[in-house]
Order: structure tokens, then sequence, then C-alpha cells
């Protein structure tokens, strides 16, 4: 039934203009003016969300100002509110007890002794060995896969844990999951508990907020009221906070309070390996050992084929390591990165075709995505310059010339080319 206005709804009116003016009008839209009115009569106003967690939003942010809503005889106007569909219930016992969030289980393994970092990550490693309070809040640690930020995270988790600090550790596709089930159940409080009693708040992977605005939102406060508590927090991304993409501005200035460390990729290959393997109870032989560099080319392939390995002993297989990592092996090879996949992926990120990368042009359309292939090629596979020259048709010396111009860009702090760099990379 269509409501006609009426006088009476001057005041929801006004309200809302009030809150505007104080929230920002990105904020009102979102969450108020997407309120819809289904009634209301001279002392009750009836609204309708678009979900749980938008009622939940509400009750949190809004329900305390309403004894300034009050009607031309200046009597409080009682907001009622609901979801299209969905009656609120009061929670019994039973269902809040029901209603538990299971964090991930931390690797025994990953603590800060046994990480052996690369001769470039050895400041940031230094900083996290010794973190103390809280004098750099929010601590953000990013690099690509396979640089460790797992395990320094859970390292750190072990650390507090140890000092008795009470610390949830959790992925960010975990804490979206915990939210949707609150939001479903209808135990927002109950979630918000979960989160805000700890000491030391550690969030892996934060770039899969992306494009999750309800997750954004929670995020956004559980963020505030901990920081406002002087409790620390630690994030990991796979780029820097200002490369975030569909991340709102807001939080990632938050990200950015405190201290940034970029982790480099682990070049000390055969040393986490065999660290891994003695971890485990299982050496390796030098043979074993130099068939697993030679066919896995990065820290999460080879630590994944070295418990497929021990898997196999312990089910008392004598197979050799090419049958027994034959799936293995298969998924090194769909999955590795090649100088044709670079090349691929740069001209769909820049809009042009492989040809024109390749090719004899010299427009910029052209020549920086060029620039920043070349680049690739010998920062990722580690080409030499002839043989990179060899693919692009050129000499040795403009690949040089070509690989120096960015990487002065990317040191200048060039964030389209270290955003350009970051997507190509992230889209194999």
């Amino acid at each position: 039934m269509m409501i006609r206005y009426d006088l009476r709804m001057k005041q929801w009116d006004e309200f809302l203009r009030r809150q505007t003016e104080e929230l920002g009008s990105d904020v009102a839209d979102k969450w108020l003016h997407s309120l819809k009115v289904v009634n209301f009569d001279a002392c009750n106003l009836y609204l309708e969300g678009k979900d749980l967690f938008h009622l939940e939003w509400f009750e949190e942010h809004i329900r305390k100002k309403l004894p300034d809503l009050k009607n031309e005889n200046q009597k409080l106007i009682k907001v009622h509110l609901r979801v299209h569909g969905v009656e609120k219930k009061r929670r019994t016992q039973e269902e809040i007890l029901e209603f538990q969030l299971e964090f991930e289980t931390l690797d025994p393994y990953a603590k800060l002794e046994n990480y052996i970092p690369a001769k470039s990550n050895e400041i940031p490693f230094t900083y996290i060995k010794e973190l103390g309070p809280t004098v750099y809040n929010p601590l953000y640690l990013y690099g690509k896969s396979g640089t460790g930020k797992t395990h320094l995270l859970m390292g750190i988790a072990h650390k507090f844990r140890e000092l008795g600090k009470k610390v949830i550790y959790v992925n960010a596709q975990v804490f979206t999951n915990h939210l949707v089930k609150a939001i479903r159940m209808g135990m927002m409080q109950n979630f918000r508990n979960s989160y805000r009693c700890a000491d030391l708040l550690i969030i892996d992977d934060v770039h899969l907020f992306a494009n999750r605005n309800a997750t954004q939102e929670e995020i956004f406060h559980t963020f505030n009221y901990l920081h406002g508590e002087k409790k620390q927090i630690i994030l990991s991304a796979n780029c820097a906070p200002q490369l975030l993409s569909e991340i709102e501005p807001r939080l990632v200035s938050r990200f950015e309070w405190g201290i940034t460390l970029h982790l480099e990729k682990q070049e000390n290959l055969k040393e986490v390996l065999l660290k891994k393997a003695e971890l485990l109870g299982f050496p390796l032989t030098e043979e074993l050992t130099y068939f697993l560099l030679e066919n896995f080319h990065s820290i999460k392939s080879q630590q994944k084929a070295l418990m497929t390995l021990i898997l196999g002993s312990h089910l008392q297989k004598t197979t050799h390591p090419t049958k027994l990592l034959k799936e293995n092996l298969e998924e090194e090879i769909k999955n590795k990165l090649t100088s044709e996949k670079i090349v691929q992926q740069a001209a769909i990120y820049y809009g042009i075709r492989p040809a024109d990368i390749l090719g004899k042009s010299q427009s910029q359309e052209c020549s920086l995505p060029r620039q920043i292939t070349m680049y690739l090629c010998r920062k990722e596979l580690s080409l030499p310059y002839q043989k990179i020259g060899k693919l692009f048709s050129r000499d040795h010396s403009t690949v040089m010339t070509s690989i120096k111009q960015i990487i002065k860009k990317i040191e200048a702090g060039d964030s389209e080319i270290i955003g350009s760099v970051e997507t190509i990379l992230k889209e194999h």
C-alpha cells in the first residue's frame, strides 16, 4: 500500500537531514535514506531494511539518537524496524550458546624462531621479533604469496599467547564467514563481543575484503573500537594499503595509521625447505632436496610436495618421488609463471594486444606496458637480459635501460607503476 506523505513525516525528514550533516551524505544515503517507510502514525514509525545487518547498524549507531525524534506535540516517536519477510525474534539461551565462532588453528611450527628471513627481509623481521606495546598500531605487513606473511603472523600470535595475551588470528575470508553467520542468526552483539575482547587481533589477507560492503563496515567499527582501547592490530595483504582495490578510503587510511612493512620474495628456498623438513622429522637427502628445488619453484609448492612425500612415507610407499608427486608436478606446470603469461596479462591490463607489447611501436600506449613486461620477466623469472631482448626483438642494452626506468619509478613511489605491477602479477 502506498503511504501518503503526511505533515507528521516532517520530523523524520528533519532527523535524516541532521544525521546527513553529522555522518556525511555517503553514509546517510547508504544506511538511513535506504530505509523504507512502511507505515506511520502520530507516535510510531515503521521502517524496513534490506537485511539484518542493516538493522543491526541502525541499532548500534542511530537508536541512541532517537530521543531527538518527536512529533508536533513533543511526544517521542517510537521507531520499529524489520526486514522484509523476516521477523526479528528474541534469541533463546540455547541459540546463544549454539553461536560459536571457530577460529583457525595455528601451525605449531610457524613460530618466529623457525622463520628464516631472506637478506632483503631482515629489517622487517627484526622489527617483528621486537614487537612490543602498541607504539605503531596497526602493523600492516604486505608482500606477494611466498614471502612468509602467514608464518610471521602465526609466529606473532604464538609469541603473544605465550605472554598470556588474548589473541585472535583469522583470515579475512573467515572473518567474513563469521559476520554472515552472525547476521543470519541475528547474533551481531555476540559476534562483536567475540572480536572486541582481543588484546591482539591479527587479520591475514585483508585484500579479500574487496567489494564486501557489510564486511568493510563491520571491520571499520571493530578497528576503531580496538584502536581506541589501545589493543594491537596486525594486518597483512598482497599489496601496500594505497593499492588495495575496492576497499573504502576511510578503511585504507586507518590501515596506514601505524607502520607498513614490505616483505620481498624469499630467495633462500633451500634453507627454508631443509628447516621445514627438520621440524617435521623428515630429513632430506641431497638428491631429494635437489629434486624438490628443481621442480617446485615457490615455498608453498615445495612444502606441499614435502607433505605429500611425508604422507607417502607414512603409508609405506616406496614409489619414486616422480610418481608419488605426479599430481603436484602437474599442478606446478599449470601454475608456473612464464614470459608468455606475463605478456598476456600485461596486454589484458592495458587493453592492447600481446603483439603490440612485443612489436616495434614506440607510442606510450605500447612502450610503457613493454617496459613493465620486461621488468617482470627480469624480476620474477630472473631471465638474462639477452633472453629478454630476444623475446622482444631488442638488444640487451635497450632491455637494461627499460628495466632501470621502471625500477627508478617504483623506488620513487610511482603508485600507477606499482599498481600495474601488482595487478598484473595478481591476475596470474
